[in-house]
């Protein structure tokens, strides 16, 4: 199987997310799981046009009859009808868009949106993975390569199950390979995945190759790529911005916080300066 080469793809980065922590998998929901949403708004779309269609005769003759309140009565059961159809629309949509799944080299993230308001955050350490497999059914999955992720945790932790997401051959490689690691003792930022596609952003495959792959950078990169997703969620311009600020905004426990990158970067720069004349003064002082 080949896979495109996004050797660059920009460091992903999301809210708590520490400096030194490295974002292997970014995934939500592959469409094929809105297809089935898309046919049933479609469908219900269609109903007005069609009772329009077989008894255009009936309702001319019931608006003839009731005169102008029938006519406003037709005009706000439409309107009513399709506002509460764009708003299922929407509600499909975002349960769909901001199902996320995150890994990282410390952690697993599953982000469950529930409607408008409802979502819930779950994590889990991966010295807590007891187990991991993917299962793929159906046609359509197969032909998309589109699967379900199930994660079995020790103790009483919560356990995973993700659907439909792309790749679920590669996740699983990936959530596999650290979690072994991490039974073996290695270290958060010695951890990587062993196979060649060593992440999956979107629905796009990173993969080993390259000298400097952009998914292993962090520290003051990630730092300041974290700043400008905060500043533009500050003053979102664009439809997407305004929606992420709002989502991020709304999530539970959590709030934006913006940083000024340029304030943290001097702070940390005076902060190293010190803590240098520190030791040099303390090395004079042993001498």
């Amino acid at each position: 199987m080949r896979y495109p080469r996004f050797a660059y793809i920009p460091q992903p980065a999301f809210v708590n997310q520490q400096d030194d922590e490295r974002v292997f998998i970014i995934a939500r929901r592959h469409f094929v799981d809105f297809i089935g949403y898309a046919i049933i708004i479609f469908a219900l779309l269609l109903v007005p046009i069609l009772i329009v269609a077989i008894g255009y005769q009936g309702i001319g003759q019931a608006i003839a009859t009731g005169g102008a309140i029938a006519y406003d009565i037709l005009i706000l059961v439409s309107a009513v009808y399709f506002m509460l159809l764009m708003v299922v629309a929407m509600t499909s949509w975002v349960g769909y868009y901001y199902n996320l799944l995150i890994v990282t080299d410390e952690r697993i993230i599953e982000v469950a949106q529930k409607g408008f308001f409802s979502r819930e955050m779950y994590e889990l350490a991966f010295e807590q993975i007891e187990d991991v497999s993917y299962h793929t059914k159906g046609f359509l999955n197969t032909f998309f390569e589109v699967g379900d992720i199930e994660i079995q945790t020790a103790g009483t932790a919560r356990n995973f199950y993700v659907r439909r997401i792309p790749y679920p051959q590669i996740v699983f490689r990936i959530i596999h390979d650290l979690a072994r690691q991490a039974r073996s003792g290695v270290k958060d930022n010695e951890r990587m995945p062993e196979s060649e596609i060593i992440g999956l952003i979107g629905s796009q495959p990173v993969l080993r190759g390259t000298k400097t792959p952009a998914i292993m950078n962090f520290g003051a990169g990630l730092s300041a790529h974290r700043d400008e997703y905060s500043q533009n969620l500050k003053r979102p311009k664009t439809l997407r911005e305004k929606f992420d600020r709002w989502w991020w905004a709304h999530m539970k426990g959590e709030q934006l916080i913006y940083v000024n990158y340029e304030f943290e970067a001097e702070r940390a720069r005076k902060l190293k300066e010190a803590r240098r004349q520190g030791q040099v003064s303390s090395d004079v002082s042993k001498k």
